[in-house]
């Protein structure tokens, strides 16, 4: 981090040692900010609009730059890593994508932006030395314009049209197909309640590869309404429903999906209270095909004690196949954790979280527990930390398919020195062991060393 001149930027990057690889860069981010715009430079998540390019980490470079009424950002970059054929793997080209976004305010209240995106697979990264492979470099573009209109007190209305072409063998002859997808978004904010609805149309043939939340053949219902009577509870029920197969294909199952949840947080002096309940309910047409329900209960409870805080949790679910196709399900989750500040210098923590899931069918059990606990002990006057925590687990399942009886245990250290107000050197060295009973053949333990430097300026 550091300034130059009338611009700042900040720089990070986190770097993986290996025997075969010493130095591997896993993330690494320049941000440059000047009067004359933001640039970015590395592993970046960009966003332009949430049917165009939204979600989607890549590694490349873009620019924003806003002045007046017109804002501007484009950028290029890798999405999806190349990976070479082999025994396990089929394959997959590098994928680049290419997108830009101009808006204008038109008045006070109104941006309107149009923008386009370009992904493109790179045919040449790879090798490929056989046809037995069905691997095919695909391309696709969407364009399209969205608005965002401020009215009367509280409300904003968000509208999104994207149209795309979509083309499954670059190599082909044949032409690509092409759709269109919008999505209406309508907030109201005042001060004692706060909703929001949204209704999205994907058609079939809609393809958007930069945004990996938008699925071809969907109409999406999606509501939120949070109410906050008072300053000690707050209430929130939101839903979530989609259907597909919106051309009413005879061949194809139409799925439809709802989603409800009503949750409840209630502060009773310094107790916190947290209550949900959520549903999700799936038929398909025929019924015959596609019919279950799963409930889901949580509750949980935060109690500071002086300087401590102890936590509890218990969470139920149960799954009911109506089909009969797969087996009806019961699973609990209990977790206590506990933080505790011992001396100015001395702190630590613990916690525990225990699931188990019984299948109703055939009465088989599966048990999860983790254990964890950290101690750290800071001593400034040399500007030092020490840090240990540990995490113990195990996993059983006395299933006669996939039985299993395997456990873990890790422990690790770390040591923090602040050398001065700009720079920081960090060193740790920890183990883990893990062991399974069914297949001894398969236990093992490794050692790990770990350093970090960071530096501002």
């Amino acid at each position: 981090m550091g300034k130059i001149r009338k611009s700042s930027f900040l720089f990070n990057t986190y770097i993986v040692s290996t025997y075969h690889r010493p130095i591997t860069p896993t993330i690494v981010l320049l941000n440059y900010y000047a009067p004359w715009g933001n640039l970015s430079v590395g592993d970046i998540s960009p966003s332009l609009t949430p049917l165009s390019l939204d979600g989607q980490g890549m590694r490349g470079v873009s620019f924003e730059r806003a002045r007046g009424k017109l804002s501007l950002t484009a950028l290029i970059g890798r999405i999806v890593a190349p990976e070479e054929p082999g025994p396990n793997s089929g394959g997959r080209y590098a994928r680049y994508t290419g997108g830009f976004k101009a808006g204008w305010q038109f008045r006070p209240n109104l941006r309107v932006a149009a923008d386009a995106v370009l992904s493109r697979d790179d045919e040449h990264s790879i090798n490929i030395t056989t046809t037995a492979l069905t691997i095919k470099p695909q391309q696709n573009a969407v364009y399209g314009v969205n608005a965002e209109w401020k009215f009367l007190e509280g409300f904003t209305l968000n509208s999104d049209f994207q149209m795309s072409s979509y083309i499954e063998d670059m190599n082909a002859a044949s032409p690509g197909v092409g759709g269109s997808a919008w999505k209406q978004e309508l907030k109201y904010r005042a001060s004692l309640f706060t909703a929001r609805g949204a209704l999205s149309r994907i058609d079939p043939k809609f393809y958007s590869f930069a945004s990996p939340s938008v699925i071809s053949d969907r109409q999406v219902i999606d509501a939120e309404l949070g109410v906050f009577p008072a300053d000690w509870t707050t209430f929130t029920v939101a839903l979530n429903k989609y259907s597909d197969n919106l051309d009413a294909d005879p061949a194809k199952t139409t799925t439809e999906q709802t989603q409800t949840t009503l949750a409840n947080m209630l502060r009773l002096n310094k107790t916190v209270l947290n209550t949900s309940v959520m549903t999700n309910a799936a038929k398909g047409k025929p019924e015959g095909v596609q019919d279950n329900q799963t409930t889901t209960l949580n509750f949980s409870v935060t109690q500071p004690v002086a300087l401590h805080t102890l936590s509890a949790g218990l969470q139920t679910s149960s799954f009911k196949d109506n089909t009969g196709l797969s087996h009806d399900l019961d699973s609990s989750l209990i977790s206590l954790n506990g933080s505790f500040k011992l001396t100015r210098k001395l702190a630590m923590s613990a916690g525990m979280v225990n699931s188990s899931t019984k299948d109703k069918v055939d009465s088989t059990t599966g048990k999860n527990t983790s254990i964890t606990a950290n101690v750290s002990y800071s001593m400034p006057r040399r500007g030092m930390a020490v840090q240990c925590w540990t995490t113990m687990s195990s996993s059983k399942n006395d299933s006669l398919l996939t039985p299993a009886d395997t456990s873990s245990l890790s422990v690790n250290v770390e040591t923090v020195w602040l050398k001065s107000q700009n720079s920081r050197f960090t060193f740790g060295v920890g183990g883990l062991s893990k062991k399974d009973k069914l297949n001894p053949a398969s236990d093992s333990s490794e050692v790990n060393i770990m350093t970090r430097y960071n530096y501002s300026f």
